[in-house]
């Protein structure tokens, strides 16, 4: 090892150290006054066991604290180890600036960069495209109201001629190694997943697509027909009835979902049917949810002496939690999570009679400009 490899390793050592020697003193100062207790106890051989109990305890303490300014001093974040937590999960470091390190998954051409701009931690997913940029955008839009953690920006180049440029990023707080090695692969898994779905909608920009949404027969049927179901049992141009009859909402949705059907939805049931009152809740289970923002279960509550009706979610988000939604024609509503697709909490929820959305999101009109 070259002489000044060996002189950066011990420079970083004793950085690293460097919080703790205040912890150090303190361990060899209550060293020295044990010493001192124990000289003064030995003519009262009684007083040993105790002193040195004591000593051993604010000894041991003082270790502990040793130990955890040192590890929170290993756990901070940097180019360093942020280029050592690529390595760890696989992937091939292809080149290093300042403040950003150049990876690719083996195997495969896309080069990410993962960026560090104390205090924020970036992965970004960067490429060129062909296009009108109006369009480019309006899906860039679409999809972060879809992948909230994902920001998406696009611009117009000269070089190549005439091509655009596409940043798929996540930005986060993250500041510790422990946290980045924990959820640098879902990061990669998110970034990747909205980017393809960026580029589905570039080639299909018609929202009423299915090619465009995620998997085939999954999106349309949880999140417009059944809206479209629930406003036409309110208008009562459809029997409230057809919310029981299984059968009726099957041979719908093999209509809708034509050859996926048999591949997803012979799993759909209506699970439950409670009544309360002049109030009746239906509850249906979906497809096993595979992708973001994909239904577990889907719920119909009516007032039957008004036939007022809600429709409401059970939706499959990032870190296995659980989104709580409300949908209709117009909009989105996004009501918190949970951290298991438990049913019972699901139905709990939905007789809650003060919910408060965290948030909402209306449908775009085809010809609407889309805003940030």
């Amino acid at each position: 090892m070259k002489k000044y490899e060996i002189l950066k390793n011990i420079r970083h050592a004793a950085a690293s150290i460097k919080p703790a020697v205040p912890y150090l003193y303190g361990t060899v100062v209550v060293g020295l006054l044990g010493a001192v207790l124990f000289n003064l106890s030995t003519r009262n051989s009684g007083l040993v066991g105790a002193v040195w109990l004591l000593v051993t305890a604010i000894a041991m303490t003082a270790g502990a604290m040793v130990y955890f300014a040192v590890r929170k001093r290993w756990n901070k974040l940097s180019i360093k180890t942020i280029k050592g937590i690529i390595r760890s999960n696989g992937l091939r470091v292809v080149d290093e600036e300042e403040d950003t390190v150049f990876f690719r998954i083996p195997g495969s051409k896309p080069t990410y960069a993962a960026v560090f701009k104390k205090p924020q931690f970036f992965l970004r997913y960067p490429f060129y495209l062909s296009g009108d940029i109006r369009m480019a955008r309006a899906a860039a839009y679409e999809v972060m109201d879809q992948r909230f953690m994902v920001k998406i920006s696009i611009e117009q180049t000269n070089e190549p001629k005439k091509k655009l440029f596409a940043n798929v990023a996540i930005e986060t707080a993250d500041q510790q190694t422990d946290l980045l090695r924990k959820n640098l692969l879902l990061y990669l898994q998110i970034v990747n997943s909205a980017a393809q779905l960026f580029l589905e909608k570039i080639e299909c920009p018609a929202s009423d697509q299915t090619a465009a949404n995620r998997r085939e027969g999954i999106y349309d049927p949880e999140y417009r027909w059944f809206p479209q179901l629930v406003k036409a049992v309110s208008n009562g141009r459809i029997a409230l009835d057809a919310l029981s009859d299984e059968e009726w909402l099957r041979k719908n949705l093999q209509q809708i979902c034509g050859d996926a059907f048999s591949r997803e939805w012979n799993a759909f049931r209506i699970k439950t049917i409670n009544t309360y009152g002049c109030y009746k809740l239906f509850v249906y289970e979906f497809p096993e949810p595979r992708e973001i923002p994909e239904a577990r279960y889907g719920a119909v509550w009516i007032d039957t002496s008004t036939r007022h009706a809600e429709y409401y979610t059970l939706e499959y988000s990032l870190d296995n939690r659980w989104v709580l939604g409300c949908m209709t024609e117009e909009q989105h509503a996004n009501f918190g999570s949970i951290d298991s697709p438990d049913l019972k909490r699901f139905i709990l929820w939905i007789l809650e009679s003060n919910k408060e959305p965290e948030c909402t999101l209306k449908r775009r009109d085809k010809d609407s400009e889309p805003v940030n």
